[in-house]
């Protein structure tokens, strides 16, 4: 029941996993279909109570808002391997998923196999 803005620093589908050309229009078009209003190659300046300040190639655009929802990237968590690490030294630890870098769960699930191949 929201109108829906998206801003985003790159083109759409470079901000994070890499997306294919085909994947990235389809994305596009379907988010377009559904009435979102896309800010592509823009920054977020600010946030306020009631706007949104953006960035873009023409100047400063303020977007209403009354929800703001933020997806600003990840850091891998380590922390929990690197104690296992030092409890147990005797144990082989690998950190596969977001504990080695912040990606996908299909990426995820390549490295569990990959790492089970191997031991």
């Amino acid at each position: 029941g929201k109108k829906v803005s998206l801003v985003t620093k790159k083109r759409l589908g470079e901000n994070g996993i890499p997306l294919d050309p085909h994947t990235r229009t389809a994305l596009r078009d379907r988010l377009i279909e559904l009435g979102v209003y896309l800010y592509p190659n823009s920054a977020v300046r600010e946030i306020t109570e009631n706007h949104v300040g953006i960035i873009d190639q023409g100047g400063v655009i303020f977007l209403r808002a009354d929800t703001v929802v933020l997806a600003v990237g990840a850091m891998p968590l380590r922390g929990l391997a690197e104690k296992m690490g030092k409890i147990a030294p005797e144990l082989k630890v690998f950190c596969i998923g977001d504990c080695a870098e912040p990606f996908s769960a299909m990426h995820a699930i390549q490295q569990v196999a990959e790492i089970g191949r191997m031991i």
